[in-house]
């Protein structure tokens, strides 16, 4: 009987640590991360460097390409919004700021001018 009376104590008590470990756990997972202020001067950066993709994007006048560049531009955004849900990692943030820089550079080789002029119809 005794061991019966352990047993059923013992698994009270694994049912109730693991409820709260649970419980831990869903609470860490809503709180937001804290950011040292130069991770913060950062973020702010990048979310600007985000921000100055749309205005050009107005400009792209083919409807394929700007379907195609919105699409990535969208995804950048959304890894920049999982980024601010979690602990600050270099690599990750690197990472996101090269391929908005990436984008930006070739959307501004789009949007530019022809360097050769077009050749003249000969008469």
């Amino acid at each position: 009987m005794n061991l019966f009376r352990f047993l059923a104590a013992t698994l009270v008590a694994l049912a109730l640590c693991s409820l709260r470990l649970a419980a831990a756990d869903s609470a860490a997972k809503d709180m937001k991360p804290r950011f040292m202020p130069e991770q913060v001067s950062a973020l702010e950066a990048l979310k600007g460097e985000l921000a100055r993709l749309d205005p050009m994007l107005e400009k792209v006048a083919e409807p394929d390409h700007k379907a195609w560049v919105k699409a990535k531009v969208e995804k950048l955004k959304e890894r920049f919004q999982e980024l601010q849900k979690i602990a600050f990692d270099q690599a990750k943030f690197d990472e996101l700021r090269f391929d908005v820089n990436i984008e930006y550079q070739r959307l501004a080789l789009w949007l530019r001018p022809p360097l050769i002029p077009p050749k003249a119809k000969a008469k």
